[in-house]
């Protein structure tokens, strides 16, 4: 038999079949490929996507996809063909292989019964609140915010002569604090620039150093640590309370599953 590979485009029919050919292969769906008597149809291929994942995938991923099965198949039949399918260690393997994928099956299909209500989530939440405390280290800062390189230069020759980083916040200063001295309170990584973050955490305490964001110069510095710990709040972390309790769940119905089916199976073990 002559050897031929099909791909046909997505969205599009089949139709490079004789009137023989489309009896031969009746299917609900679209061919997206043959590699001579073997079929993938468009059903089957959207089965090795799970939901919405079809969707967001993109189109050349999914042809690679079919060039993979092409490869794959060409393989299988030139198996065949030898009748390596025969040997009895490949039996024995391709036996294997259809139990893992029934058992995947019929986990799957059970683990889909999992539903989590908004109020199951919550209980959890409350439940498990110190799971959800994040230690955050804070680190009291005093600032200087200049908009020009000129004023900049002034700036740190006034703090190299020895003036008040306080006095010269009050004089130069354009940034927030700049009333009270530079003095902009305990801050936390997430509510300062990270590059600032990054330059305070190589200074000593009271030491200072100077930052670019964009336009703006910042001569910065810390004078007290402190580390806080707090609860994440509800609605910011419910993704990852959904995870965990499904990963909880899922834990419960693969050992509930697992003892019924072998209550009610004949096994026997000799080894």
């Amino acid at each position: 038999m002559k050897f031929l590979i099909i791909v046909i485009a997505f969205g599009l029919f089949f139709t490079g079949c004789d009137k023989v050919e489309e009896e031969k292969y009746q299917f609900s769906g679209e061919i997206v490929a043959r590699v001579n008597d073997d079929v993938l149809r468009l059903d089957e291929l959207k089965s090795n996507f799970n939901g919405r994942s079809w969707f967001l995938v993109k189109k050349d991923e999914k042809r690679e996809f079919v060039k993979q099965w092409i490869d794959l198949t060409v393989l299988a039949q030139a198996g065949t063909l030898n009748a390596l399918d025969k040997e009895p260690l490949i039996v024995s393997r391709l036996k294997s292989a259809e139990k893992n994928i029934m058992a995947n099956a019929t986990i799957a299909r059970e683990m889909a019964k999992i539903q989590l209500s908004e109020e199951a989530l919550f209980n959890y939440y409350r439940t498990h609140e110190s799971t959800f405390k994040k230690v955050t280290e804070q680190l009291k800062i005093q600032q200087i915010v200049v908009d020009n390189a000129v004023t900049l230069e002034e700036v740190l020759n006034a703090l190299r002569n020895g003036a008040k980083f306080s006095d010269t916040a009050r004089q130069y200063s354009k940034g927030e604090g700049a009333d009270a001295g530079g003095y902009i309170g305990f801050k936390s990584r997430e509510q300062i620039p990270v590059a600032i973050w990054d330059k305070l955490q190589t200074l000593r305490q009271w030491g200072y150093t100077q930052v670019q964001i964009e336009n703006n110069y910042y001569i910065v510095r810390w004078y007290e640590k402190q580390t806080v710990e707090k609860t994440g709040e509800f609605n910011q972390i419910k993704k990852q309370i959904e995870k965990m309790l499904i990963e909880e769940r899922q834990s419960e119905i693969y050992q509930s599953l697992l003892k019924k089916l072998k209550q009610n199976a004949d096994i026997e073990m000799t080894i």
